[in-house]
């Protein structure tokens, strides 16, 4: 009966949107918005969003809600394009994408590397909002069968993905994370209130700001590589740059299982709070590693890798899972979305149960012109990568200043603050000799995504237990995630020892081939 009335609901949607001249031209808006914020280091939908949601009072509420989430998912359309052609990434979500997407357009396949993440964002999307629509009942049960001893089992699996995209040696990599960690200390403390590695700055009181340091961490390391350079971006190649969009579009169906599981693993950790896109985007790229049969080509311009990413990312995003908890229990799933319940606050909607029960017709037309919107953003990408891929024939003596002007002012936006400028800039020489010595700069992000959450989860959970540690080991779904961290560090290596063992007791049972006699 629920999946009858959602698709009933949607129809009506989908026939009140489409006969809506205005309500179209407003989701185009959104969708070009939102792409452009997206595409542009250090600004995201985050920004738009705040400055928008003022002048969005004339719009119908559902109409004025769907502009508000088609900005938000657009942005994760746009966050692949620089993450794949100038190893930036647009948002934190996309930072996975740039770990395959770069090599394959230093290879000459930026079209190829682009049409597949905008076909992977757009399936991911489409599955995160269908399972929403149909499953917003029971996954509202599953968020609020998650504690702290859940967030941080989450956090400590997260932060396992080290072991698996470490470029070098795993001692090196974990040598990042373990400053990743440190970094993600400064500040208050999350649970005393008091100052920690600060060093009496009051600069360092507020802790250090991700987007400024993920922006000198890929953007300003990869310009002052670029610098050292003469000519033009060592990304051009033979061809036309984006002739393989739609085998890119192709290889996202020709891989349907990381597809639909990315997708579907990006809306559960999406449905987390505080989860977020960087997490749930890193953690369908470490299983796509763990489960193909190939995972030392990860690294190197695996296009699994980038469908993995850009699955995750939009099925999680906020048109699927940080959705969820928004709209059932009024609890933003990502910061996104708090400004999406700020919108609703403006429009005079109120979010919870009552929302899902009385205004299921403004949730169903919401829902509808979302998924419009998607195949709007879907166009309108598909249709811009040709031209933007061509940006790679600027010279870098154009390039690196273009793009590191970008960066700094996208971290002075975000405060308005010399000191994230400083920041970037910082992070920027950190990453570039990083990358020089073999040290992963994703293991360093990971680790300072994380390790807040982790802290944060460990105190509360150990308060909760009564400061006792069996808490973490006696709740089902905590012994399930334990259960998956381990499969997830050891599973592969067992596997491949007893693959081993046994093709080596087979060779050496084997009866010798006779050869022919001439």
């Amino acid at each position: 009966m629920v999946f009858l009335n959602a698709f009933y609901g949607i129809l009506d949607g989908l026939s009140w949107v489409l006969t809506n001249p205005t309500t179209l031209v407003i989701l185009f808006a959104a969708v070009l918005v939102g792409t452009v914020v997206g595409a542009i280091p250090g600004l995201g939908s985050k920004i738009a969003l705040t400055i928008l949601i003022p002048f969005t009072g004339w719009m119908a509420p559902y109409v004025a809600l769907a502009f508000f989430l088609c900005i938000s998912e657009s942005a994760s359309f746009g966050d692949t394009i620089p993450a794949v052609l100038f190893r930036t990434p647009g948002t934190a979500g996309s930072a996975a994408t740039a770990i395959d997407g770069y090599p394959l357009a230093q290879q000459g396949k930026a079209g190829y590397a682009l049409g597949a993440g905008a076909m992977a964002s757009f399936v991911g999307a489409v599955i995160g909002i269908t399972i929403s629509i149909l499953f917003i009942p029971w996954l509202a049960e599953y968020v609020l069968a998650f504690g702290p001893p859940e967030y941080f089992w989450m956090a400590v699996l997260g932060i396992s993905i080290i072991a698996v995209v470490s470029k070098g040696t795993l001692a090196k990599g974990i040598v990042a994370g373990i400053v990743g960690l440190f970094i993600s200390f400064i500040g208050y403390d999350l649970v005393t209130g008091k100052t920690r590695f600060t060093f009496g700055s009051m600069y360092l009181e507020d802790g250090i700001e991700f987007i400024p340091a993920m922006l000198g961490l890929f953007a300003v390391s990869e310009m002052l590589k670029l610098s050292t350079r003469t000519g033009q971006n060592d990304l051009v190649a033979a061809g036309d740059p984006g002739k393989d969009v739609w085998k890119g579009c192709l290889a996202v169906f020709k891989n349907p299982l990381t597809t639909v599981r990315s997708s579907v693993m990006g809306l559960f950790i999406g449905a987390i709070p505080g989860a977020g896109k960087a997490v749930a985007s890193f953690m369908a790229y470490m299983v796509a590693v763990r489960t193909s049969r190939h995972p030392e080509t990860f690294g190197q311009g695996e296009v699994q890798g980038i469908i993995a990413s850009e699955s995750a990312n939009n099925a999680s995003g906020g048109g699927g899972g940080a959705l969820i908890p928004t709209l059932t229990l009024g609890i933003p799933g990502s910061s996104g979305m708090a400004l999406i319940l700020a919108g609703m606050t403006f429009h005079g909607i109120r979010s919870g149960p009552s929302f899902i029960i009385y205004e299921a017709d403004m949730m169903y037309a919401m829902f509808a012109a979302l998924l419009v919107g998607m195949v709007m953003a879907l166009a309108v990408n598909l249709l811009l990568i040709k031209p933007v891929a061509k940006a790679v024939m600027i010279p870098n003596e154009i390039m690196v200043p273009l793009i590191l002007i970008m960066a700094f002012l996208g971290a002075y936006a975000l405060r308005f603050s010399m000191f994230d400028m400083f920041i970037t800039l910082l992070f920027g020489v950190l990453g570039y000799f990083m990358d020089r010595y073999g040290y992963s700069t994703v293991c360093m992000v990971l680790a300072m995504i994380l390790g807040p959450i982790a802290e944060e989860s460990f105190f509360q959970a150990y308060k909760i237990g009564g400061r006792s540690f069996w808490i973490f080991f006696t709740r089902p779904i905590s012994v399930g995630l334990i259960v998956v961290l381990v499969l997830a560090l050891v599973g592969p290596s067992a596997y491949g020892f007893l693959k081993r063992t046994l093709s080596g007791r087979r060779g050496n049972g084997a009866a010798p081939t006779p050869t022919a006699a001439g």
